[in-house]
């Protein structure tokens, strides 16, 4: 406020100077009785100067509402607006395609609750968490037509929540475009007369490759299918002969594909780049439709197979909390990757843009579209697990988004009519969601320092080259093995449980002497050599029945036991429970 009244008295002293003048030079020439027009006009333009020094020692300087009173804040005019006031909602609506979306928090929630509570917990999540926020954001980049940090400027106080804001986001920057590469690369292949992974005649494939679409679910062990050794070679470069900092060359081409890609966008206009959010956004709406539709049709997904998985199950109260917070998880997807994203698509809208009644539509499709891909999911999911072997039981790659290209390559892979091109369908679908996304992430951080800082609006050639070439760096480290927690981290933990010491050697006395042993939780091993609550497990009862002598349940509960404990398991309820009883 001091800074506004400030240049509001500027304003004032100065137009009653200008005003003055006049009078000035008549009253000093009156008094002084002597002077004709010339020394009239010296004796104005003295008194102008002395009266000019007067207003200056007595004004407030011009300062800035918010920050160091030093500098107003100048909007920046060449910054632009959307071409149509719809771009906002195709931008935003980019963001329900995500590969989280078909990743497999659907299927933690049906394992711990059924679908319908689960669907409870993720419309509650949207409605009262996601579209609160949500018009939030939007009225506030709306309203301020400025970045994350620019908007704050009407509190000096909460400036610091927009810093916060660019540095999730570049953080984030460093490791997203990995969900876009892994995509491209089997959107890519998909193009070959034969899909690569549907077969062994690959170079990448071992001696053991396998194409077999039944096993014994007795068995602990499955020989590598096709599918598996595929993602192995291309996407986690775990193959043969692969070190800790291997990457695959496709992969290495992705990426640098991937961020040329980002880096012509963003030299566009604002609105060559709405234009084509909203092409994108288009193109993947009918994909999708097109793909639910087949997928179910060749699947043949009908009411029983809904109600199915609407049954709710209760196993205990844990349980069923962390799939809610899975649940909510999947619900603030509305908002995008990263923070404040939506701040900036919406700081691109006219002032007159009913910012509400499009914040309300957005929330209506990612509810819409989520629901579509939650029942993808568990088709997906179940038709591997029928014919390849279980997650993570016979097929664990220790990477996080084994779960959706494992699953839906295979079953796609699988279709009886134009296999390529449902499986390229699909994965276009993903690759335009995280590509979009990863758009606006990265024009989210520079809207913010152009606005911010007018210095380097004169460069910003320089500097959104500098950011590119540096994320695209980074980017390649996260390719690696070194950091295996590097394209779905939201997934991980949902719920923090300290661990329940539980000795492996009183399980195993348990499973050989035939008694009954309660266990919660599936454990996961640790250093010390004792089970761990699994925080994010499958909550079973182990129940050895009085005089069975079976090694097989304690196999199965060890090898569970060794997947990594930042996981959630997926494994098959039904499978499952045929085991262990």
């Amino acid at each position: 406020m001091k800074g506004i009244c400030g240049e509001q008295l500027n304003n004032c002293m100065l137009l009653g100077n200008c005003d003055n003048v006049g009078d000035g030079a008549t009253i000093v020439g009156a008094e002084d009785g002597v002077g004709g027009a010339g020394s009239g006009g010296v004796l104005a333009a003295s008194a102008r100067r002395i009266r000019l020094r007067q207003v200056q020692s007595m004004a407030v300087p011009a300062t800035s509402a918010y920050d160091t009173l030093e500098r107003p804040y100048r909007h920046d005019k060449a910054r632009g607006r959307w071409a149509k006031s719809a771009d906002f909602y195709f931008a935003s609506c980019t963001h329900a395609f995500t590969s989280l979306m078909f990743s497999d928090l659907p299927t933690f929630g049906l394992i711990h609750g059924g679908w319908v509570l689960f669907i409870i917990a993720y419309l509650m999540g949207i409605f009262f968490y996601s579209l609160p926020i949500f018009l939030i954001q939007a009225f506030l980049g709306q309203f301020s037509t400025s970045g994350s940090i620019s908007a704050f400027r009407v509190a000096p106080i909460f400036k610091g929540i927009g810093y916060s804001i660019l540095l999730i986001n570049l953080g984030t920057l460093t490791y997203y475009s990995i969900g876009a590469v892994v995509p491209l690369i089997y959107a890519v292949n998909t193009l070959h007369a034969v899909i690569p992974w549907t077969h062994c005649n690959n170079t990448w494939n071992s001696l053991d490759c396998s194409t077999h679409d039944n096993y014994d679910p007795d068995d602990l062990s499955v020989d590598p299918h096709s599918t598996v050794e595929f993602f192995r070679s291309m996407i986690a470069s775990t193959g043969e002969g692969s070190t800790a900092l291997s990457i695959s060359l496709p992969m290495l081409v992705a990426v640098v594909a991937i961020w040329l890609l980002v880096l012509a966008l963003l030299l566009k206009p604002i609105a060559f780049i709405g234009k084509a959010l909203r092409c994108a956004c288009v193109l993947m709406f009918a994909c999708f439709v097109a793909v639910f539709f087949y997928l179910a049709i060749h699947e043949r997904v009908d009411l029983g197979t809904i109600h199915s998985y609407l049954l709710p199950s209760f196993y205990n109260v844990e349980g069923l909390l962390r799939a809610g917070s899975s649940a909510f998880l999947l619900a603030g997807l509305a908002l995008g990757p990263g923070c404040g994203s939506v701040i900036n698509l919406a700081s691109y809208n006219s002032f007159r843009s009913d910012a509400e009644r499009m914040s309300v539509w957005v929330c209506l499709t990612h509810a819409t579209i989520g629901l579509l891909a939650m029942l993808c999911c568990n088709v997906a999911h179940d038709h591997f697990e029928d014919h390849v072997g279980m997650l993570p039981l016979h097929v664990d790659e220790k990477h996080d988004m084994q779960y959706l290209y494992l699953s839906f390559s295979y079953l796609f892979g699988r279709f009886s009519t134009a296999s390529n091109l449902w499986a390229f369908l699909f994965f276009l679908i993903i690759f335009l969601a995280e590509i979009s996304a990863l758009t606006i992430q990265l024009l989210s951080v520079l809207t913010s320092l152009f606005d911010e800082f007018e210095c380097l609006r004169c460069r910003k050639m320089p500097i959104i080259c500098f950011l590119v070439f540096g994320l695209a760096a980074t980017s390649l480290y996260f390719c690696t093995q070194v950091s295996d927690e590097f394209s779905l981290p939201e997934i991980i933990c949902i719920a923090s449980v300290p661990p329940l010491s539980v000795g492996l050697q009183s399980a195993e006395s348990a499973a050989t002497t035939g008694h009954v042993l309660a266990c919660p939780h599936f454990g996961c091993s640790r250093a010390d050599g004792h089970l761990g609550l699994w925080p994010c497990a499958l909550p079973v009862r182990l129940a050895v029945h009085a005089g069975q002598n079976d090694l097989k349940l304690y196999h199965i509960l060890h090898t569970l036991c060794h997947a990594h404990l930042s996981r959630t398991v997926s494994v098959s309820a039904r499978l499952l429970f045929d085991k262990l009883q």
